[in-house]
């Protein structure tokens, strides 16, 4: 795509002469290095209809029902009192090597209360093999058969022959059943059991939404049936699509969960359940419907190419003799507002360096800084909890977008729009780093220290309880196979979702803003991570001697009673563990803001007990003295569901940097003191909090009460 795409506007970003701007750190917060792209909300519409690439990109990022009242409002507003506005700009800003053009837009509506403020990254790489590359790329109006599954073949091929960290290692597995579908759609698709196979056959395995229709499924009275002939006419277009891809890539097997599963026995499930991570970690290649909802429309697009491929600018200015051209390489990061420039320009002034050109003449390649993100991280199928393991643990991954195919394993990262690899600077972006945080456990990451294989397990964690399940009982099962390959490394009992080895520690996850309160998975016990639903957030302490002395409680023992596979779910679960025990009270003196027409959801922070940001203050109880120690302290306690709760017991864990962090937990029965307990949260006090200076001897003072200091257990 060249930069005759672009409307007049666009096309003067990279045709005129800039400055570099005074002030680089926020160049629209301070008003420096702004430049105007349209000023008529009409223009800027008619711009976008006409095709300029950039325009229609920026345009997207708003519904057009939205620019369409703006375009009303604004003719409306000369004629009424009203504030309805529109600008759109744009400015340079250097950053991690390269240069980013940022848009930024904003816009409101008359009487609709409806105000928007888009930021739209341009990322502009000077880099001559990127822009030889980039140059190269002809992307076809569709996603379907022709050059987009030349390109998926040549990336497969590649892989195949010269990734040494992308090869399988076990030669002799085997899913239990796969569909084989031939050389040839004239072939009549079947079930086939891997069994009854002379050898063992390569396959593609395919991670898809079921979303909310339908599907054909594979049940006891089928079985029969589809081990001689697949109703191909009954299944959903994402599954023919992928049957197509499978033999556009050579094969003539595929692995599909609702046809190789039998929906209707739950031991069939759970067997299967417990080898889902193996059948993805030796698939030949896993085919992603990435960019679509559900299974009904297929995973094949229509698309405008041009929004879709780089945009090529060659840059021939005639820079005056008192303003001289820079490599962008050499410009300054946005982290200050000062910067150094090149050597050949130090012997100016600051003043003269600030006005040095930011485009040097040559070849440019521009591209959406998103591109990852819009295409990946948050595409439709990047919500399932399922495929979060899936894609982890497969080799390699062609994923189907909304607009382009994609391209993942474990030494390369590729899209139609750089089909030859990722621009080399795109790795310094960070939402880019922190999408593949996720891959901690592949192959070439170091694990050698107990730190390192927990912070990845913590990782791990982030990402996965992001996702979404249809079942929260899956919770667990969803992971095991993640969970077997660290096992593998931490040589560690698995407990419900937490370590052995740390175990004590891994006790203090929270949830970061747990939307889903109360819901609750069958069978997983209250203090692991499994028993809630919402965002993980791992505890990254390890055990060693130095903490020892500042670990507040002990682990007595620990053990699951798992259904089937010890890294799925589970019946049941307890801890035993020793500690102090401080009986919490609210106390009841305090402002209440429902008295003023509050209602008690807007003012109830749901990731902290009662009171957002630790701001209540509480009155403590020995467990058996009910009178009154007068001490009130401030903690910080993470709820893990939403549940009413009148008083609380506080179990302090550990002492580290002068935060005390411990166990938030109520008796199962609220009479009786002696039975089993449950966790209802985390609890963190910090140093600066009310009552900090009192809390040492508050737990010292409870050590030699009488039931101050308990041995309980925890289910």
């Amino acid at each position: 795509m060249a930069a005759t795409d672009l409307c007049k506007q666009c096309a003067a970003i990279f045709s005129e002469h800039h400055e570099l701007p005074a002030n680089i750190k926020e160049p629209f917060k301070f008003g420096y290095g702004k430049y105007t792209l349209y000023d008529n909300v009409d223009a800027f519409l008619a711009a976008a209809e006409a095709g300029c690439v950039i325009c229609r990109r920026i345009h997207r990022e708003a519904h057009r029902g939205w620019w369409e009242r703006l375009a009303h409002d604004m003719k409306q507003k000369v004629s009424i009192s009203k504030s309805a506005f529109f600008y759109m700009q744009y400015a340079l800003v250097p950053s991690d090597g390269m240069l980013r053009v940022e848009f930024e837009v904003k816009g409101s509506l008359i009487e609709r209360n409806t105000y928007k403020h888009l930021n739209i990254p341009l990322r502009i790489v000077p880099n001559a093999d990127a822009f030889d590359a980039a140059r190269g790329v002809d992307l076809t109006p569709n996603t379907g058969p022709g050059q987009a599954w030349f390109v998926a073949r040549q990336w497969l091929q590649t892989c195949l022959d010269s990734h040494q960290s992308c090869r399988q290692d076990k030669e002799d597995f085997q899913p239990t059943r796969l569909i084989y579908i031939g050389e040839s759609p004239n072939n009549p698709a079947r079930l086939c059991h891997t069994k009854d196979l002379p050898s063992r056959v390569p396959y593609i395995s395919l991670s898809h939404r079921w979303g909310n229709i339908q599907i054909f499924r594979l049940l006891h009275e089928n079985i029969e049936q589809l081990g001689k002939e697949l109703p191909l006419d009954k299944l959903p277009k994402t599954f023919l699509d992928a049957m197509e891809v499978t033999r556009c890539l050579g094969l003539e097997y595929i692995w599909i969960d609702s046809l190789c599963i039998i929906q209707d026995d739950v031991d069939d499930w759970r067997y299967e359940a417990a080898r889902m991570g193996d059948v993805y970690r030796y698939s030949w290649c896993n085919v992603a419907a990435t960019g679509f909802e559900d299974s009904k429309r297929g995973m094949l697009v229509r698309r405008d190419s041009r929004m879709v491929a780089p945009l090529i600018v060659e840059r021939n200015y005639e820079y005056k003799k008192s303003i001289l051209p820079f490599a962008v390489q050499s410009m300054p990061t946005a982290g200050g507002n000062e910067w150094d420039p090149p050597a050949k320009f130090r012997s100016h002034t600051k003043e003269k360096a600030r006005r040095q050109a930011i485009f040097p003449n040559g070849g440019y390649v521009c591209f959406d800084e998103r591109f990852w993100e819009r295409g990946i991280t948050l595409a439709p199928l990047m919500g399932r909890g399922w495929v979060f393991q899936e894609r982890l643990l497969s080799p390699r991954t062609l994923h189907f977008g909304a607009e382009q195919l994609f391209w993942e394993c474990r030494e390369a990262e590729s899209c139609e729009a750089f089909p030859e690899g990722l621009p080399r600077d795109f790795h310094q972006n960070a939402t880019y780093k922190a999408e593949r945080a996720a891959d901690a456990l592949g192959v070439t990451s170091d694990l050698s220290s107990l730190q390192t294989a927990l912070d990845a397990w913590n990782a791990v964690l982030a990402s996965y309880t992001c996702a979404e399940l249809t079942k929260q009982s899956d919770r667990l099962p969803a992971l095991s196979g993640v969970a077997k390959d660290m096992q593998n490394v931490l040589k560690s009992k698995y407990l419900a979702g937490l370590w052995e080895i740390s175990l004590l520690y891994q006790l203090l996850w929270r949830l970061d803003r747990p939307d889903r309160l109360g819901i609750e998975t069958s069978g997983a016990p209250s203090w692991s991570w499994a028993s809630t639903a919402g965002t993980v957030l791992g505890n990254n302490l390890v055990p060693s001697p130095e903490l020892a002395e500042r670990t507040l409680a002990k682990l007595i023992d620990a053990d699951v009673e798992p259904v089937g596979d010890e890294m799925g779910e589970v019946k049941t679960g307890a801890i035993t563990i020793s500690g102090t025990m401080i009986h919490l009270f609210p106390t009841p003196k305090r402002f209440d803001p429902l008295e003023y027409g509050q209602k008690l959801e807007d003012i109830l922070s749901p990731w902290l007990f009662f009171w957002p940001y630790g701001t209540r203050e509480y009155t403590k109880y020995s467990a058996e003295n009910q009178k009154p120690r007068g001490v009130e302290i401030d903690p910080v306690i993470y709820q893990d569901r939403r549940e009413e709760l009148d008083e609380v017991y506080l179990l302090p864990v550990v002492n580290y940097d002068g935060i005390v962090k411990g166990l938030v937990i109520i008796p199962v029965e609220s009479n009786n003191l002696g039975g089993p307990w449950k966790r209802c949260g985390m609890f963190e006090f910090r140093p600066n909090a009310k009552g900090a200076k009192k809390l040492d001897a508050l737990i010292a003072e409870l050590d030699q009460v009488e039931g101050g200091h308990r041995t309980i257990q925890i289910i």
